[in-house]
């Protein structure tokens, strides 16, 4: 089987297969935190942020911390807060305070999208909506702040979402203006960054009035279809997105009292709406509703996953990398919640979701070990969290295939459909099986599972890509003393390696030996190859018999079939007459039959004497320079 074991290609494979991991680490409020490398999450202590509402973090693509932000104040991996990066333009205190998008135009360049407070207070300037840019390399790879708190919009609520552009290669940010329906898109490319001063300006919706109505959040789905949007004095809207163009339309409202947090499930099949009672007048009960988006009209009708009377009051709502959602939970200001909240299967419908339940039984879901939540829980580029019910490790063809699910909670069975009806193991009822698949090509991968009597179908299309082709036209092959043989492999691939340590597509090979090549595309797939380079020992034989018997009929080389090319073979008598010249032969060993002599000259049996002969042909010295040689000698033919 052809197994990845380069480490380049298996950093590779990782990273296309298991989409980023750029969400792996939460940093929020009462300098704690989240690690999704493990399930569950471990929580993180010593974390920077102290007291916040709202947060930013990001990772590398391996999973490692990059930066964090409350919108006030930007950390490095360390803790350390950068240079040049406090007073970046948001409030802590603002639901999402900030939001932190890769630069695709800079590499080890990220823009910072900050919140701050608005106050609608005659005469009082408003500077909402900014961006920053951080520069990785700076202040000796510890980081700094190149560009800070350049003001992008004066008076919005308290919300920013990103999303990946379609392209998968550019971005979408949005936020929204107060005062009316406009929603203001940026757009960030490859080319040019950050269009700060052309962005689209799309009237949709309610208008964001009120002050009290800043407080909200705004969230597009993982796949980019939607955008949500929850206003505290009441109103829940759902929008399509186009993330090609960047156009919003809405498609249904409601009004849901205290609405607060919003988040859509992995596969973008129901919307979640958590209310906050304990920001306005706390007489209503906090609640999280389930919304099916497959409805006609989505916000028409709803499920309530939870309610509590008393005690605690429901903020934020995120989609895990492990596919679940999390829900911040606290009392007041003074007397913070100590456990994050989990629907633990939000793809599946009402009571399915599992908010707080694993197998059966209530879960408390995860205690911050004496750490304290507030509302919020930090802000991504919904992208990265675009997770796919199950994983597999390898694209490659003959590869053995570990597929895996990334959330297994809650889940009685499990079958497994590779749509490889060519295999006799198409099928398993494993959580963590493998397959070969027969052939390259696309493949529907689907699974089913069954909790408590209910079967939920997920289904992946699974394309397993051809391996390199090394193809140099024998096992082995001849080479003329003091010739070389040109070993080449289409120039078309990521990486080679040779077992001389050559890591060319080409290899001159000039003298005889096993010589392996490696040979790995930009999938991570690799294949390897040994060709056998011997000598190119040809001999003439010094007598031949042309009765027809079947053995030594003909007169001509024998030996390497290999290393010499375009070949001309003279027979003459004893009197210098020419009685045989063969057709030209363009390499050893492609004699169709005609090459050799038979012993006649124009269909006469020619006598028993002797005979020279003289071979010519060209051997390769330099690659694509041929040089000319001569061999000659005598035979004599028997009857």
């Amino acid at each position: 089987m052809k197994r990845l074991s380069l480490v380049s290609a298996f950093i590779l494979i990782s990273l296309f297969l298991f989409s980023q991991k750029e969400a792996n680490n939460w940093v929020f409020t009462t300098n704690t935190g989240l690690n999704f490398d493990t399930d569950p999450p471990t929580v993180l202590n010593n974390t920077p942020i102290s007291f916040s509402f709202g947060s930013s973090c990001i990772s590398d693509a391996n999973g490692n911390l990059l930066l964090t932000t409350d919108g006030h104040t930007v950390w490095n991996r360390s803790g350390n807060s950068l240079m040049n990066g406090v007073n970046i333009g948001g409030d802590a205190g603002s639901t999402q305070s900030s939001l932190i998008v890769p630069d695709p135009s800079r590499s080890d360049s990220y823009y910072i999208f900050t919140v701050d407070k608005f106050y609608n207070i005659a005469g009082y300037e408003n500077e909402c909506f900014s961006y920053s840019r951080v520069n990785m390399l700076g202040n000796n790879g510890a980081g700094s702040v190149s560009e800070k708190d350049i003001l992008l919009l004066e008076e919005t609520p308290e919300y920013v979402s990103g999303v990946k552009h379609a392209n998968g290669r550019d971005y979408w940010v949005v936020t929204h203006e107060y005062g009316n329906n406009s929603f203001y898109v940026f757009d960030i490319t490859a080319d040019e960054g950050l269009r700060a001063d052309n962005p689209k300006i799309i009237e949709a919706g309610s208008d964001h009035l009120g002050v009290i109505n800043t407080q909200g959040m705004l969230k597009f789905s993982p796949d980019g279809r939607y955008l949500a949007s929850t206003q505290i004095d009441g109103i829940v809207e759902l929008f399509s997105f186009d993330n090609q163009t960047g156009a919003i339309s809405l498609i249904s409202s409601a009004v849901v009292p205290d609405a607060y947090g919003v988040e859509f499930d992995a596969d973008a099949k129901f919307l979640y709406v958590s209310t906050s009672p304990g920001f306005t007048s706390g007489s209503n009960p906090s609640q999280i509703f389930q919304y099916d988006l497959s409805r006609p009209d989505p916000l028409s009708s709803l499920h309530t996953v939870n309610t509590i009377i008393r005690d605690t009051v429901f903020g934020s709502l995120q989609l895990g990398p492990d596919r679940k959602i999390y829900c911040a939970r606290f009392i007041h200001l003074a007397n913070r919640g100590e456990h994050v909240s989990v629907i633990h299967n939000p793809s599946r419908a009402g009571v399915g979701c599992n908010f707080n339940r694993i197998d059966n039984a209530f879960d408390e879901g995860i205690n911050l070990g004496g750490k304290k939540l507030i509302a919020g829980l930090p802000n991504f580029v919904t992208s990265f969290l675009d997770m796919p019910f199950f994983t597999y490790d390898s694209i490659c063809f003959e590869n053995t295939v570990s597929f895996d699910l990334v959330n297994k909670d809650n889940i009685d069975q499990i079958s497994w459909d590779f749509g490889d009806p060519e295999s006799a193991s198409n099928n398993s009822s494993q959580m963590s099986p493998t397959h070969v698949f027969s052939a390259t090509g696309a493949f529907n991968v689907s699974v089913q599972v069954t909790f408590n009597g209910q079967t939920y179908n997920y289904a992946e299309e699974v394309i397993v890509n051809p391996l390199p082709v090394i193809d140099f036209g024998a096992d082995t092959i001849y080479l003329f003393p003091g010739a070389i043989q040109p070993l080449e492999v289409d120039d078309i691939y990521t990486s080679y390696l040779w077992n001389t340590g050559s890591t060319s597509n080409l290899l001159l090979a000039g003298e005889p030996g096993d010589y392996t090549v490696t040979v790995t595309d930009e999938l991570g797939c690799w294949d390897r190859k040994t060709v056998t380079i011997l000598p190119a020992n040809i001999y003439f034989p010094n007598a031949f018999t042309p009765n027809g018997d079947g053995r030594n009929d003909t007169f001509g080389p024998k030996g390497a079939n290999s290393g010499l090319y375009n070949i001309r073979m003279f027979v003459y008598n004893r009197f210098g007459q020419l009685m045989y010249e063969s057709p030209a032969l363009d390499e050893l060993g492609n004699d169709d039959g005609s090459f050799n002599w038979d012993g006649t000259k124009g269909g006469d049996i020619q006598p028993t004497v002797t005979y020279v002969w003289v071979v010519k042909f060209e051997v390769e010295k330099e690659k694509g320079e041929f040089s000319v040689e001569q061999y000659s000698g005598s035979v004599t033919l028997l009857r």
